[in-house]
């Protein structure tokens, strides 16, 4: 029989190979309160658990003892447990436009979710940041109940706004793997980095894949299943500025969808 294999770059290059909800224990969030009591409020990923052999986080915001369980997938999308089920919060990489829906606690209730805008600049306390999603949460039942994040890559939800509450942006942060460990800055070019889709595709059962790095950094390409499992890693190490070139073969997989991710610097 003719093995068939895909190998999908999900074609929104910048998205999948960028983080918008970094998810390490100890990544901290300060953000400032306008026209409300505190100051400001602090977020935290304040611990991780496995369960059922996935990694999970507890997020939330300090000196509170709830948390949500998230976990991040093989694109970098974040999913959520509510009511001890798996649902799609935060989705990065559908087009600007798109809806889908998110549980309310109460499961009487769901949230319409709008990806408001997919590539925009918001200036906060903590700096310039560019390449941002903007989505929207409604329940279209209440009023008052509808709520907007903003993400940056490698920084997360930069602010926070909607309803009856106060607006929320970001003063500062802590980010586990950033470069300064503290404040990622911003790229302001969207073409230094490039990965593009692998070719031939379908294929059988080698195909190649390239990418170019503008400077000298750490490569990491690693390529995952459909249920977000890391089947094989390409490329683990530090790599000079260039244009480069890997065969990926898959002779041992079976037929199906497979997705590679590149981390190259802080791209």
């Amino acid at each position: 029989m003719k093995q068939i294999i895909i190998l999908s770059l999900v074609l929104f290059t910048r998205l999948v190979a960028q983080d918008y909800f970094p998810l390490e224990v100890g990544n901290t969030w300060i953000y400032h309160v306008n026209s409300y009591f505190p100051d400001t409020m602090t977020y935290h990923v304040s611990d991780s658990l496995n369960i059922d052999h996935v990694k999970y986080f507890l997020y939330g915001m300090s000196g509170y003892s709830f948390k949500d369980t998230i976990r991040k997938d093989a694109v970098g999308n974040i999913w959520k447990k509510v009511n001890g089920v798996d649902y799609l919060w935060f989705d990065f990489t559908k087009d600007s436009g798109a809806v889908y829906t998110f549980p309310d606690h109460n499961p009487s209730y769901y949230y319409n979710v709008e990806v408001v805008d997919k590539n925009f600049t918001l200036q906060t306390n903590s700096g310039n940041y560019s390449h941002c999603i903007k989505l929207f949460f409604d329940i279209p039942q209440f009023v008052d109940e509808e709520v907007f994040y903003s993400f940056a890559p490698e920084m997360g939800i930069i602010e926070m706004y909607g309803g009856d509450g106060p607006q929320l942006l970001l003063d500062s942060a802590s980010i586990i793997g950033s470069p300064t460990g503290i404040i990622y800055e911003q790229q302001s070019s969207s073409n230094l980095f490039e990965l593009t889709q692998n070719y031939p595709n379908p294929f059988n059962p080698n195909t190649k894949i390239k990418y170019s790095i503008p400077h000298n950094c750490f490569v990491s390409l690693k390529v995952y299943d459909l249920l977000g499992n890391q089947i094989t890693t390409l490329v683990n190490e530090e790599k000079s500025s260039g244009k480069y070139e890997v065969e990926f073969n898959a002779r041992n997989l079976s037929s199906g969808i497979y997705f590679y991710r590149i981390k190259a610097g802080n791209f």
